[in-house]
């Protein structure tokens, strides 16, 4: 049996992580599902096509602008070789990567627990990812390419006997799914989600 090209990963902060969620998560998640139908089809799934899925859904959600960029000329920011962290000088709160080795946009250094002192991500994120995940099951293609280019419908039609078509664009195109569309829209920067046409 063949190796998978990628593995698999929902370490936290990790350098090679992949997903936002591990499996255990998005099992429960599906299985307190409020549609029977989604629960039942992803209960359907073996591993590997739900870690595919997962891997899948977190690409879509990372195309999204959740965390700001360190320059190395932003003093604000230094790299903390003791934790590992990028850590702030002044009193701000503007979310970066907790760990600049991440490959994740979360954990940020806001997303952290206040008791415990642990990182975190936030549940909302993990859930839009699983329902990213779904949502990918019934893709179509051909509508998804079309709403990424920013077209909302496309039309021919028959007049004085010529035939016209007729493209309506949108200002942006996005292939999230609704609920994760949701789930995500409190973490978005300003112009997280503009995507322009191609």
């Amino acid at each position: 049996m063949a190796k998978p090209l990628i593995t698999f990963d929902a370490s936290l902060s990790g350098q090679f992580s992949n997903s936002y969620c591990d499996l255990a998560f998005a099992n429960d998640y599906f299985a307190n599902h409020y549609l029977s139908t989604v629960a039942d089809t992803w209960a359907a799934l073996d591993t590997a096509p739900a870690q595919r899925l997962l891997i899948s859904a977190c690409r879509v959600i990372e195309t999204a602008r959740f965390t700001n960029y360190v320059r190395p000329t932003d003093y604000a920011f230094f790299y903390d070789y003791i934790t590992g962290a990028v850590r702030q000088l002044a009193e701000r709160t503007e979310p970066i990567r907790l760990f600049n080795t991440q490959n994740l946009q979360f954990p940020r250094n806001v997303d952290i627990d206040t008791t415990t002192g642990a990182s975190f991500i936030p549940t909302s994120i993990m859930q839009a990812q699983c329902e990213q995940a779904i949502y990918l099951l019934s893709y179509d293609g051909a509508a998804v390419s079309s709403r990424m280019q920013g077209i909302s419908s496309e039309a021919v039609s028959l007049g004085k006997g010529q035939l016209h078509a007729s493209t309506v664009y949108v200002g942006e195109g996005s292939a999230f799914a609704p609920m994760a569309l949701e789930y995500c829209r409190p973490y978005f920067l300003k112009g997280g989600m503009r995507m322009r046409r191609a």
